[in-house]
């Protein structure tokens, strides 16, 4: 998340340079310049509870730079009219605080220090409380998974909703490899089953790339009912198995939502360059040496709310392994073996009606950690 926030950000800077130009646009020297502070984090307080707070720099639209971090900066939590509490930066540009109380009813801030010098302070926000998460469940539409979020206050004190999203699926090899290749004496081995298992079953991250938000203002009842959290195309990897949504859920003041709100307007004008000019989007935060310097972010304070579902493989899902019938017509001596994994081929186990015996088949069809997953199980997943 942290990371595609930065990209939407130096993408909302991108269309105000942009904007409207049909010509390719250079801009002048200023704008190459750019180098904003960008915040991100929300304050979580209470005990037991950790605050992570990310800092980084924005880049030129026209520069092929990553992500350039805000390393080496005093960060704090100052409770309005009372104490302050010191943050520790865990890897470069990421800081967490824990523990931080503020009483009820208190305002609080962020507060940083760069390296230079630069003093930023966000404006005192109030503490919002975040009901739980009632449910997480999908539907099927136009042959899409459609994953959405429930959930209600029944106090009707929170209206203005936000959601940071991380999925987890599984996904196999087609083929088990019942055997392995001896490099000592070009020679099969067969396998044993954690073998198998390491080879066979992996998960990969799916992290979010939207921004997650809703507001009941309008309703009578503060209720969200299925607010959308994420889209699964028809016969895709990701429900091969199953998937888990970690889900965490947070409070907005009316001004931190319509902030996010118009985030995510800008964002999805993007497709188009010749779209209309967005709407400057001003977060709260500012720079007390420089109040004329523009920073990036919105800072609030929320109870957190976290729920973890997994929803199995949706019956009638199409997707399908595509790795075709493996060989069974090779070289078996060990010269010849010794050529087939020298290509960095596997020998599978084949059994069905028709054929029983060994075959040969192209890596990743067997080891499943070359599609870029892990093969060491969550602790989370329920088999």
């Amino acid at each position: 998340m942290k990371k595609h926030s930065y990209y939407m950000i130096s993408a909302l800077l991108c269309s105000l340079f942009f904007c409207q130009c049909k010509d390719k646009f250079i801009p002048e020297i200023e704008s190459r310049k750019v180098n904003y502070l960008v915040i991100e984090g929300t304050i979580i307080p209470g005990l037991g509870n950790t605050t992570h707070i990310m800092l980084s720099r924005t880049l030129p639209p026209d520069t092929d730079e990553k992500l350039i971090v805000e390393a080496g900066a005093s960060v704090s939590v100052e409770i309005e009219n009372g104490a302050s509490f010191a943050f520790v930066e865990d890897k470069p540009g990421n800081y967490y605080g824990k523990d931080i109380v503020v009483p009820a009813g208190a305002k609080c801030r962020l507060k940083i220090t760069t390296k230079n010098q630069s003093q930023y302070a966000s404006a005192f926000v109030p503490v919002k409380i975040s009901p739980p998460i009632d449910r997480i469940d999908y539907y099927i539409k136009n042959k899409d998974a459609q994953i959405y979020v429930n959930t209600h206050d029944e106090t009707n004190n929170t209206r203005y909703y936000r959601w940071l999203y991380e999925g987890t699926y599984e996904y196999n090899s087609q083929y088990t490899a019942f055997m392995k290749f001896n490099p000592a004496d070009s020679t099969l081995l067969p396998t044993d089953v954690p073998y198998q298992e390491k080879k066979l079953r992996c998960w990969q991250k799916d992290l979010n790339t939207s921004i997650l938000i809703a507001s009941t203002e309008q309703l009578r009842l503060d209720e969200v009912f299925q607010a959308p959290l994420k889209v699964i195309r028809d016969n895709s990897i990701e429900f091969a198995i199953g998937y888990s949504v970690h889900l965490k859920q947070y409070a907005l003041t009316k001004e931190a939502y319509y902030y996010y709100f118009n985030l995510r307007k800008v964002t999805e004008q993007l497709g188009g360059i010749f779209s209309p000019l967005p709407t400057e989007i001003k977060g709260n935060i500012f720079c007390i040496n420089n109040p004329n310097e523009p920073v990036i972010g919105y800072v609030s304070a929320s109870t957190e709310s976290i729920k973890r579902q997994y929803i199995p493989r949706p019956m009638d899902w199409g997707y399908i392994n595509d790795c075709g019938n493996p060989d069974p017509d090779y070289d078996h001596s060990k010269l010849g073996l010794a050529r087939l994994f020298a290509l960095g081929n596997f020998i599978v186990y084949i059994e069905n009606n028709r054929n029983k015996g060994f075959g040969v088949i192209s890596k990743n069809c067997v080891e499943c950690i070359t599609r870029g997953g892990t093969n060491e199980k969550p602790v989370y997943w329920p088999r």
